[in-house]
This record gives structure tokens, sequence and C-alpha cells, in this order.
């Protein structure tokens, strides 16, 4: 969202547009050059292109720097920034980019909770999806550097979450990751937002 200014903690939350224009390379500007990932969420942006267009799974790395990651060691998130873009355009060519790096979003949760980790930390709490949002912060942690997240509890289907050094498309891929968390517990998500910056702001969550 270009021009956003400081944050009016008075403002409404709203529903976010994924149907506006988006500066992929404005953003990728943004995003610290030592700013990492984990390579499981790399070769997600792979696989979905490939499985999408095969004969054109040379388009995916278009300006990334390199084409093989191990699933728990540190890569680019400029490199993933730019995967995301890449694959997502040849799986759902006639959508905005901004919808397409939400629906992109809807399977970072899925990839994390199947990985090792992810398993580990899921494991030592219920599997109700209020348990688990307060470990949101720690899977995010482990899974892309600079970004901070602090959740927080409001009622019994209601989180807020605020978000800072959120390089990777905040308010689109990443209302994307939490609708998908929510869906994945059987349940309807409400995502609406509040932006401080392009790359930091607050998501009013509701199911």
């Amino acid at each position: 969202m270009d021009g956003v200014g400081v944050m009016d903690e008075a403002a409404e939350f709203r529903a976010p547009d994924f149907t506006a224009d988006l500066d992929v390379e404005g953003a990728i500007a943004r995003c610290l050059p030592e700013a990492t990932a984990k390579g499981m969420f790399l070769s997600a942006c792979v696989e979905l292109g490939r499985r999408a267009a095969p004969t054109r799974a040379e388009e995916i790395f278009t300006g990334v720097s390199a084409r093989r990651w191990a699933p728990f060691l540190d890569y680019s998130l400029r490199d993933e920034m730019r995967l995301l873009v890449n694959s997502t355009r040849l799986r759902w060519p006639s959508e905005p980019v901004r919808e397409r790096l939400r629906r992109m979003g809807w399977t970072a949760y899925p990839t994390f909770s199947e990985s090792m980790a992810g398993r580990v930390i899921l494991g030592m709490v219920s599997k109700d999806i209020a348990s688990k949002f307060g470990l949101i912060s720690k899977a995010f942690a482990l899974s892309v550097s600079h970004l901070r997240i602090s959740p927080r509890r409001i009622d019994d289907r209601h989180w807020q979450m605020d978000y800072e050094q959120t390089y990777c498309f905040l308010d689109s891929y990443h209302v994307g990751i939490i609708e998908g968390f929510v869906r994945a517990h059987g349940l309807v998500p409400d995502v609406k937002v509040r932006m401080k910056t392009e790359d930091s702001g607050t998501f009013d969550v509701r199911w």
C-alpha cells in the first residue's frame, strides 16, 4: 500500500483490497538484503508453479539467485518474494497480484504444520485454534527473520496481531496465511487490517 503514513490508533480496520495495484519491485527493494526465510517455503513456491505450468517452469526462477533449498536452512527473503510472484502468476494468471499472493498464503500453514518443526511446536498444545494462536509468534520466528508478531486475545473468537518488519507482502500474502490458518481448523475467517506502513500494521481476526 503506497503512501501509508503513521497509523491512527483510532482508525477503523478495513477489509483488504486484493484488487489494488501492488508495487512488487518497491516491496522487494524495501526488504532488508539480509532478511531470510526457511527453504521449505521457497520450495513450496516452485512446486506450485511447476504443477500449474510444467512447460513454463523456467519462468519461476526469474530474478532468483538459487534453485535448490534445504527445508530448514535460511535463504533470501527477497528470493522468496520473487518466487511468490512468479509462481502464482502461472497458477492464477487471471487474478490480480494481491489476490494471487493471498491464495499462496493459504498454503503456508499446511507447509509449516507438516514440517518437523511444525509438528513439534503444534504438538505442544491442544488442537483447538485458540491454543495455537498463542504460538504464532514462535512459529514465525522460526520461519522468517526480522519479522515481529505480537498476537493478543480479544475474545473467544477474536484476536488482534501487530506486525513489524513484515517485508513479504503484509496486506496480501500474510492475510492469506492467517486465513489459511483459520480455515485449516474448519472455521470461516474474517480478517481486517489497519496499516501503519507498507510493512507494518495490525490484523483484526475473527471466526
